[in-house]
C-alpha cells in the first residue's frame, strides 16, 4: 500500500513537471507567458541578468570603438530605476495587455528606450 502511494505521488510529480515543461516557451527569450509562471525572485534575477549582460556589452563596445545602443538603453533603464520598479512595470504591462502575452520581456522593458535606437521603419540607426 505504501509503495502504491509513493508510485502515485511520483507519477503526479512527473506529470506536473511535463505539463510545466510543455507550457514553458522554448528558447531563452522570455515572453509574458513565461513571465507569468515564475516567482518574483526569478523575475528580479532575470532583470539583474539583463543588466549584467548590458553592462558587459557596453564595456566591450567601448573597448572596440563600436556602438551598443540597446545595451546602453538597458543600462540607462536600470540606472534610472531599481529592479523592483522594472519588475512592477513588466507585471503591469502584461496585466494591462493580456492580448500581448507573446511580447518579449526585453521589448517591454526597453520599449521607450529603444525608440532612440530605431528609425521610423523599425531598423537600427547607424
Amino acid at each position: 500500500m505504501r509503495r502504491q502511494k509513493i508510485a502515485v505521488a511520483l507519477a503526479g510529480l512527473l506529470l506536473g513537471a511535463v505539463t510545466v515543461a510543455w507550457a514553458m516557451p522554448k528558447g531563452l527569450i522570455w515572453t509574458g507567458v513565461h513571465w507569468a509562471q515564475v516567482s518574483q525572485e526569478a523575475k528580479s534575477a532575470y532583470v539583474f541578468g539583463l543588466g549584467n549582460l548590458a553592462d558587459f556589452e557596453v564595456a566591450g563596445a567601448k573597448a572596440a570603438g563600436s556602438s551598443a545602443c540597446v545595451s546602453q538603453a538597458m543600462v540607462k533603464e536600470l540606472t534610472d530605476k531599481n529592479v523592483e520598479q522594472v519588475v512592477k512595470e513588466v507585471d503591469r504591462f502584461f496585466q494591462d495587455h493580456p492580448d500581448r502575452v507573446q511580447t518579449t520581456v526585453i521589448e517591454v522593458i526597453l520599449r521607450e528606450a529603444l525608440k532612440a535606437c530605431l528609425t521610423d521603419k523599425g531598423e537600427a540607426k547607424k
